[in-house]
């Protein structure tokens, strides 16, 4: 049950530092109040490994998914990703390359050697690639993506464990008001934000 309060749409402009710069492999949703974690248990998915190939895949972004937040900027609010707008921050993605490379462990440990193989967004369902993988049916316009673990250590001690269950983004991204409860409405210039943070997407 969503609370009354402000809802922003994240999104990215053509040129400048916002997008996704970083995904992140985490064991379950980040607590602390500057990281995103999504509302229901039902709606988190886990990854699919390819032990032979040491690669994991899973959902990135799942559309029109409310998110809570609460910062000191903004108190409590709810962001979301609009599909059209994960498809801008796909290509963004590969266009900038920031995220290929770029991962981290829990969003605090730095890790080397993995990089993106494979980034798609979901168009039909009960046919896409994720089902066979057996990350069930995801909503059309999920941004799916596939890292190669090299750290034969890391895929070992965190991932064939169960510790890495999902993925997480960090990114700058401009919020675009949609709607406010009355008791926060702000004046109209303050209705567009800037928002960094880290959206936990794990199981």
């Amino acid at each position: 049950m969503m609370l009354d309060l402000p809802l922003y749409d994240c999104a990215v402009t053509g040129e400048g530092e916002d997008g996704v710069f970083a995904v992140s492999f985490v064991e379950c949703p980040a607590i602390e109040v500057n990281f995103v974690a999504l509302a229901k248990a039902a709606e988190r998915r886990p990854v699919a490994l390819d032990k032979a190939k040491r690669v994991l895949t899973g959902p990135l972004i799942i559309p029109d998914v409310p998110i809570y937040r609460n910062d000191r900027e903004l108190g409590e609010y709810y962001v979301r990703f609009r599909r059209d707008e994960i498809e801008r921050i796909a290509a963004k993605m590969m266009r900038t390359g920031c995220a290929l490379h770029t991962t981290t462990h829990q969003h605090e440990k730095q890790l080397r050697g993995n990089y993106l193989t494979e980034l798609w967004t979901v168009a039909d369902p009960g046919r896409d690639k994720s089902v066979a993988l057996g990350l069930g049916e995801l909503p059309a316009g999920t941004l799916v993506v596939s890292y190669k673990i090299e750290d034969a250590a890391y895929w070992r001690d965190e991932v064939l464990p169960g510790k890495v269950r999902g993925f997480s983004l960090e990114g700058l991204f401009n919020f675009n008001n949609v709607s406010m409860s009355k008791s926060t409405e702000k004046k109209p210039a303050e209705q567009k934000k800037r928002g960094k943070f880290a959206a936990a997407l794990a199981a």
